[in-house]
């Protein structure tokens, strides 16, 4: 699983708080997770952050898939 915090997310604060920990729990491969420095709306306001966070995720657990 890859989730992906907003650096300046105060909608959904998930960094200081534990909002973002209930994911965690139970998951049956590793958490991947990435601080974006963005909002809430981080693909609106970081999109190139994000598609490389998404992108490096793919090429790491998939790297089969993933054109040489």
């Amino acid at each position: 699983m890859l989730f992906l915090h907003g650096d300046f997310d105060y909608t959904c604060e998930t960094i200081v708080s534990r909002l973002g920990r209930a994911h965690a729990g139970g998951l049956p491969e590793p958490l991947t997770e990435v601080v974006v420095p963005s909002g809430h709306w981080m693909a609106q306001e970081k999109p190139a952050a994000v598609n490389a966070a998404i992108a490096r995720w793919l090429a790491t657990r998939l790297p089969e898939a993933w054109p040489t």
